[in-house]
């Protein structure tokens, strides 16, 4: 009952993905006042960069992202110990902090994967720009965390997909709504760590020439996020309640 005096008296409200958006009308939002407003991205801050297929050395994997259950990066790891099991080549670079840090460092221990994976803890966003311009593939696996705790849609995709790193991610959330399976990125069940293995087996060991679904990812973020015409949609939105 915590939201019902506020979808009684509130003029708007603007859940930031579809997904969310059939949630809080279950929840009782008045459909006609409730609508959709994509969080807004920078779109020319992030250059779009080519990622060659065939290059020397590890693969370069990175994440971003806090170290909180709903992130998955337990899944993660599992699916990179079965690869290190099986020969393949990686350094696996995670950028954020959080509550589950020493579970990771713990788990990656375990795995055998301390001369793989690296945490780089919280970084500005001048940082994330530039890792995500220096990695192969991008994997945010999200899930539902046990408390019920869910994604939009993570600003840190939108912004992969601008950079044109392959993007590796979950049906989970609103993702769904920017990435579609193999056409502009690529997805997999929470939790399976079996199809993560298959997909970045099929498409990453070797880095497969990705370019047309990177080259869809960067279209499709820019339309959907450029925040210059999300503000001025929010804009709008505002002006209209005193109309």
């Amino acid at each position: 009952d915590y939201y019902h005096s506020l979808f009684e008296s509130g003029d708007l409200f603007l859940p930031v993905c579809e997904y969310i958006k059939d949630k809080v009308i279950l929840m009782g939002a008045p459909e006609n006042r409730t609508l959709v407003q994509y969080s807004g991205i920078d779109v020319n801050k992030f250059e779009y960069k080519t990622r060659q297929p065939g290059q020397k050395g590890p693969l370069k994997i990175g994440s971003v992202g806090r170290l909180t259950a709903k992130k998955g990066y337990e899944y993660v790891i599992k699916a990179l110990k079965a690869l290190k099991n099986e020969g393949f080549d990686f350094t696996y670079k995670i950028v954020g902090d959080g509550e589950l840090k020493n579970d990771v460092v713990n788990l990656v221990s375990r795995c055998g994967l301390s001369d793989n994976v690296e945490l780089l803890g919280s970084r500005n966003h001048d940082y994330i720009v530039n890792f995500l311009n220096n990695i192969d593939i991008f994997i945010s696996h999200n899930i539902t965390a046990e408390s019920g705790d869910q994604e939009g849609i993570p600003n840190t995709i939108k912004e992969a997909m601008l950079s044109g790193v392959p993007v590796f991610t979950t049906y989970h959330g609103g993702i769904t709504e920017l990435v579609s399976d193999e056409v502009n990125g690529f997805l997999t069940g929470e939790k399976n760590v079996q199809q993560l293995l298959n997909k970045l087996k099929s498409f990453a060991f070797p880095l497969q020439n990705l370019e047309n679904i990177t080259e869809n990812a960067r279209e499709t973020a820019v339309s959907m996020f450029d925040a210059d015409k999300l503000n001025n949609e929010l804009v709008d939105r505002y002006h209209s309640l005193f109309q």
